[in-house]
C-alpha cells in the first residue's frame, strides 16, 4: 500500500519521474514545456520547444561536481580555460592578441580551443592552446534536443580534459556577432564561469535579432562597444573583463608562433621552382583569387600583376584551396609567359599556407581568411574589396571592420556604387567591385613594394582604423 503523495513530488501529465526529480530539484513548478497528446500515438514533445536559456544553466550548475573549497575564480587564475570560435579562420586569426595575452597572463593554465572544420589545425602543436577540438559539424536544431546535445558535448569536453574541479573554470567566446546556435549553451554547460560579449548588443547590422535572451547563460557579460571598431580591437574589451592586456607587442606578427620547422620547409618546397633552373629576382606576391563572397571577387588580378611584373619584375604564388583550381588555370593562362609563377592552388594546408605568406613580401586578394592569415604573420596588403568609397561603415564587408591590420597595407575599392546599391554592394555577383581598375590595384602594389624596397626593415606595428573616417588614412584607394 502507498502513501499519500507528498505534493509537488509527484510526476505531472507526460513528465518521468526522473524530469520530476529534476523540476523539484530547481524549485520551479513547470521545467519542461507542455507535452503535445496524440491520442493515435504516445505524448511526444513540440519539436520546437526547448528550456529557457536560464533553467538551463540553473540545471547546469546544480548537476556539477560537488568540489570542497572551491576557490572565487575571480580572485585567482584559471587553471583550465575552453575558448570557442565556431565561424572562419581569418576570425581565428584575429582572435591570436586575445590568445597571446592569456598565455601570457595565465601561463599554469590549460586552455582547451573548440573550432570548426580544420581551422583548428593551424593551431595545433602551437603554444597557445593545449588541446583543438572540432565543433560537430552536423548544426543543432534550436529545440530541447538541441539543447541536450550541447549538453552531450560538454560531457565530451570535460572527459576528454578532465579539469580537477569537475568543469573548466572559464570559459571564453570571443565572437562579436551572432553565434552559432549552442556555443553558450555549451560553455554555460561545461564551465562555472562564462565570459561572452552580451547577446542584447547584438543588433542591427552586424547582429542577429533572437538571441538576446541567451545572456542568461553568461556570468561575465561585456559591452561590444563602438561597432564601428575593427573586429581585431574587440578583443581588448573581452581581455579588460578577464583582467588580462592585450600589449602592442601581441598584435605584432602572433602567427609567426605557429608555424613550425615542417611549415618552412613544406614551403620552400613549393616555391622550389621559383629557384631552378636559375633563380628568379624580384619580391613575391602572393595572389588570392577566390572571395568568401562572389560580389567580392575581382576580375581583374592578372592584368595587375602583368603590369606590375612590367615594372619591377615580381614573382607570384598563387593561393587556394582544391575547388579554386579553375581560377588557378584561368589565371595562368592569362598571365604573362615571363612572370615567375609556382601554384600551391589545393597544396597547402592551413599552416603551410601561414608559411607561405611569412615568405611573401605583399599579399594581393581580397577581403578574407587568407588576408588575415597574411596580417598575422605581419605581411602587408593589398586588398581590393567591393565596398565602395563612402559606404555603410557598419556594412559586413566594410574594410573599417574587417580590413587589413599588418602594417603598410592598402585597400582598394571601388569610387562609388554601381547602378542597383547605394551604400554597400548587394548584388550576388561581381558587381560593384567591377569599377575598380586595374591600374589603380597595379599603381598601389608597385608603391607598396617599393616603400618596402626604400626602408631595410619593414615595421610590423598594426594600423587597424578604428572608425570609418580613418579609412583614408589606413590607405584606401579608389579609382
Amino acid at each position: 500500500m502507498t502513501g499519500p503523495a507528498v505534493a509537488g513530488t509527484s510526476p505531472t501529465a507526460g513528465e518521468s519521474t526522473a524530469q520530476a526529480r529534476a523540476r523539484r530539484a530547481l524549485g520551479v513548478e513547470n521545467l519542461w514545456p507542455a507535452r503535445v497528446i496524440d491520442e493515435s500515438g504516445p505524448a511526444r514533445l513540440p519539436s520546437r520547444t526547448r528550456l529557457s536559456p536560464g533553467l538551463f544553466r540553473r540545471l547546469a550548475d546544480s548537476l556539477r561536481p560537488v568540489v570542497e573549497a572551491r576557490p572565487d575564480l575571480r580572485e585567482v587564475p584559471p587553471r583550465t580555460v575552453l575558448m570557442i570560435r565556431t565561424d572562419e579562420v581569418g576570425d581565428l586569426m584575429m582572435t591570436l592578441p586575445l590568445l597571446t595575452a592569456m598565455r601570457v597572463a595565465w601561463p599554469q593554465a590549460r586552455v582547451t580551443l573548440v573550432t570548426r572544420g580544420l581551422r583548428g589545425q593551424v593551431m595545433r602543436g602551437g603554444s597557445m592552446v593545449d588541446d583543438v577540438v572540432t565543433w560537430p559539424a552536423r548544426p543543432w536544431r534550436e529545440s530541447l534536443a538541441g539543447q541536450l546535445r550541447c549538453w552531450r558535448f560538454a560531457r565530451r569536453l570535460l572527459r576528454r580534459a578532465r579539469p580537477a574541479q569537475g568543469r573548466f573554470d572559464l570559459a571564453v567566446l570571443p565572437r562579436r556577432d551572432a553565434e552559432h546556435f549552442g556555443a553558450r549553451y555549451v560553455a554555460a554547460a561545461a564551465a562555472d564561469r562564462v565570459a561572452a560579449f552580451d547577446p542584447a548588443d547584438r543588433l542591427g547590422p552586424i547582429g542577429s535579432i533572437g538571441q538576446e535572451r541567451e545572456r542568461d547563460l553568461v556570468s561575465d557579460l561585456v559591452c561590444a562597444g563602438e561597432p564601428l571598431t575593427h573586429v581585431l580591437r574587440q578583443g581588448e574589451r573581452l581581455a579588460a573583463a578577464l583582467g588580462v592586456t592585450i600589449t602592442p607587442d601581441a598584435y605584432d606578427a602572433p602567427g609567426l608562433a605557429l608555424i613550425g620547422p615542417s611549415d618552412h620547409a613544406a614551403a620552400r618546397t613549393l616555391l622550389s621552382p621559383l629557384t631552378a633552373p636559375a633563380p628568379a629576382t624580384g619580391p613575391l606576391v602572393a595572389v588570392m583569387l577566390n572571395s568568401p563572397h562572389a560580389r567580392g571577387s575581382w576580375p581583374g588580378y592578372a592584368e595587375a600583376v602583368n603590369q606590375v611584373h612590367q615594372r619591377l619584375g615580381i614573382r607570384v604564388v598563387l593561393l587556394g584551396g582544391p575547388d579554386d583550381e579553375q581560377l588557378g588555370d584561368d589565371f595562368i593562362r592569362t598571365l604573362n609567359p615571363s612572370v615567375p609563377i609556382v601554384s600551391a592552388v589545393g597544396r597547402a594546408p592551413l599552416r603551410t599556407t601561414l608559411a607561405l605568406l611569412a615568405s611573401s613580401d605583399l599579399y594581393l586578394g581580397g577581403i578574407g581568411d587568407a588576408m588575415h592569415l597574411a596580417c598575422a604573420v605581419a605581411t602587408p596588403c593589398v586588398a581590393v574589396t567591393c565596398h565602395p568609397a563612402g559606404g555603410n561603415p557598419a556594412d559586413d564587408d566594410a574594410p573599417n571592420r574587417i580590413g587589413p591590420w599588418s602594417a603598410d597595407s592598402r585597400v582598394v575599392g571601388p569610387a562609388r556604387p554601381a547602378a542597383g546599391c547605394q551604400d554597400t554592394c548587394v548584388s550576388d555577383v561581381a558587381h560593384c567591385i567591377t569599377g575598380v581598375g586595374t591600374a589603380l590595384v597595379a599603381r598601389t602594389v608597385a608603391d607598396v613594394l617599393l616603400g618596402l624596397t626604400s626602408r631595410a626593415v619593414v615595421p610590423t606595428a598594426p594600423q587597424v582604423p578604428q572608425q570609418a573616417r580613418h579609412a583614408e588614412q589606413a590607405g584606401f584607394a579608389t579609382a
